[in-house]
């Protein structure tokens, strides 16, 4: 675990991926609070600033998690010499979901952290279970995007995917509300009904689908050679 966790090891890791890893949670969450701003600037209306900054942590930070996932899942220069060295591929993607994984929670749990000091009216949520507004989401969005990109063996296709997921839920909000059965698979409860009796039982079901999806993954990338055969795209 030590070395798992090894700065050395995270370094060579983040060389690999690439820096964009790092910067495009920034990107995303600059984005939609930068608007924010403006629209304060502008005289809107706090219930709409607030719905803003809630989305960027709900949908926007989410997404940009699952692209990430996705794209590090299939994609890798040097996946032969991957696959001569002692530490199994599976390790090595593990070790990459847990770079993302925790870079994005820092980036959330600061920008949580700020909108409560800065703007309490923001968030609807108190600060602890709140947490669950970008966590339920983006695990589920990270393990989708994980099993999507090593079934269609393309991170492009699995990012064309989970764009369709994103853009659906958004417009069939309505439909996803008042149908029983589909409450607790809605990605986006927050953002449109915080107070509803089941947003609990639909976080924990979001998260519970994602820890489904990356123990698929793990028995997936048993197989390490199978990777030579993917599109690194």
């Amino acid at each position: 675990m030590k070395k798992f966790l090894s700065l050395d090891v995270l370094r060579h890791e983040l060389r690999a991926m690439g820096f964009l890893v790092l910067f495009t949670p920034l990107f995303v969450i600059g984005l939609y609070d930068g608007l924010g701003a403006l629209m304060s600037v502008g005289n809107a209306r706090q219930s709409v600033i607030g719905t803003l900054l809630s989305a960027g942590l709900e949908s926007g930070l989410s997404l940009a998690a699952g692209m990430l996932i996705a794209w590090v899942t299939v994609h890798d220069t040097a996946i032969e010499l991957q696959l001569t060295i002692p530490t199994p591929y599976r390790v090595t993607a593990l070790r990459r979901y847990a770079v993302i994984g925790g870079w994005t929670a820092v980036v959330a749990i600061v920008t949580t952290l700020l909108l409560h000091l800065l703007t309490p009216w923001a968030l609807s949520k108190p600060l602890g279970i709140g947490q669950l507004l970008w966590l339920a989401p983006t695990f589920w969005f990270a393990g989708v995007g994980a099993i999507l990109a090593l079934l269609l063996r393309s991170s492009a296709a699995a990012g064309v995917v989970l764009g369709g997921f994103w853009i659906g839920e958004l417009l069939l909000h309505g439909y996803f509300l008042t149908t029983g059965w589909m409450q607790p698979w809605f990605l986006f409860a927050t953002l449109y009904v915080p107070d509803a009796s089941y947003w609990l039982i639909n976080r924990l079901t979001l998260i519970g689908l994602a820890l489904a999806c990356f123990v698929a993954v793990w028995f997936f990338l048993r197989n390490s050679e199978w990777r030579l055969e993917m599109e690194d795209a």
